[in-house]
């Protein structure tokens, strides 16, 4: 199960950070007010959300896991965010980042062997 919730985790705060950046030039940061605004939105508030079931996920493996295998899972959201905004943003992928993302699975791998 704690494998389950790292894998969850990467997950959920991948897709925190892709919305996050979807989201990013609809929000206003120009004064307190709106600001506190920006707190309301249910957009963020799903960031934010999201974003905090992660951590309670890692959390929980923590205490399953060691720190040493459970971190190297947080590897997993690069590979996810990478992956994400490329199909959902449409940002390009490049050489380093394909051989980047290959590198953290070979590690991840490893880590848990």
């Amino acid at each position: 199960m704690a494998y389950i919730s790292l894998i969850l985790m990467s997950v959920l705060v991948s897709f925190g950070q892709i919305l996050l950046k979807s989201i990013s030039q609809e929000l206003d940061f120009s004064s307190i007010k709106a600001i506190f605004n920006t707190l309301k939105k249910p957009s963020f508030i799903l960031v934010i959300t999201v974003t905090i079931i992660g951590i309670l996920l890692y959390t929980y493996a923590l205490t399953q896991l060691p720190l040493g295998i459970a971190f190297s899972f947080n590897s997993l959201s690069n590979l996810f965010v990478v992956i994400g905004s490329y199909f959902f943003l449409k940002e390009k992928l490049n050489k380093k980042q394909l051989i980047g993302l290959t590198l953290i699975i070979l590690g991840i791998i490893t880590m848990t062997l």
